[in-house]
């Protein structure tokens, strides 16, 4: 009996401290002490020319659609009632769209 007590108590001491080393500060490389405007972390790796191109395919990849090319249709007229607005055909109109379009793109 006292050989289980013994067991269960060196094991729960075992544990303990297993949990707090995995607590210490030091141990994990980060950073406690901020000074503002000063960056304090690991200086970036420079990337080579074809980890950029990747990176900027990918971009323009999610980037989206940067043309207008249409939309939906009206399936009836509208009535008098409706808040929604017919949609316009002129070319300034959608020359504007293409130009915003263009600009929330980016480089």
């Amino acid at each position: 009996m006292k050989a289980l007590y013994t067991l269960r108590t060196v094991s729960v001491l075992i544990i303990a401290g297993v949990v707090l080393t995995g607590c210490l500060d030091d141990k994990r490389d980060r950073i406690t002490k901020f000074e503002p405007g000063v960056y304090l972390g690991k200086p970036d790796t420079q990337l080579s020319n074809k980890q950029r191109d990747v990176l900027v395919r990918r971009a323009r990849l999610q980037s989206g659609v940067v043309q207008v090319t249409g939309g939906g249709g009206i399936l009836a007229a509208p009535s008098k009632s409706s808040s929604v607005r017919t949609p316009s055909n002129s070319a300034a109109f959608f020359g504007k769209l293409n130009s915003r379009a263009a600009n929330q793109k980016g480089p």
